[in-house]
Formats: C-alpha cells, sequence, structure tokens
C-alpha cells in the first residue's frame, strides 16, 4: 500500500514540475529584468547549474563577493526563481 501511494504522489510530482518549473523561471524572468538586465545579458549565466547560481546571487547579497547594487533585497525565493530563469536560457 504504502509503495502504491508513493508511486501515485511520484506520478502526480512528475506531472506537475515541468509547469511548475515554468512558472518559476517566468518569475524569475521578471527578477532579472527588474535587477539585472541594466548590466547583464539573459545568457550570461546560460547553463549553469541552479545551485551555482544561487550559491553566486547569495554570496553577492550578503557582501561576499562586491557586486553593483548590491542585491540585498532580494529574497530566497527570487533569488531560486532567478536561478531557475537563468539555467534554463
Amino acid at each position: 500500500m504504502k509503495t502504491t501511494k508513493l508511486l501515485a504522489a511520484a506520478s502526480i510530482a512528475l506531472a506537475c514540475s515541468p509547469a511548475l518549473a515554468d512558472g518559476h523561471a517566468d518569475a524569475g524572468k521578471e527578477v532579472f529584468e527588474e535587477s539585472c538586465e541594466r548590466c547583464h545579458y539573459s545568457d550570461d549565466y546560460a547553463h549553469e547549474a541552479e545551485s551555482v547560481v544561487v550559491a553566486m546571487i547569495k554570496a553577492i547579497r550578503s557582501g561576499e563577493t562586491r557586486h553593483r547594487p548590491p542585491l540585498k533585497d532580494l529574497t530566497d525565493e527570487e533569488i531560486a526563481s532567478l536561478a531557475a530563469f537563468l539555467a534554463n536560457q
């Protein structure tokens, strides 16, 4: 019974994930246009792993990495969306 429920949940998650990923990347496009587009092209980080982009942006937000503007106002959700958008260019 547990296996059946697990398989059903996994199937639903897999069926919904492309739609969720697209929405996440769409939100990231908005963040990019508001915060990044002045200085960067959308394909500057194309094909970079989302985890790498998230780590890079969090380092900028924390002040560990210098960047102009400093991006201190980005939330974790905005950073994840931005990374999804950039990684899928």
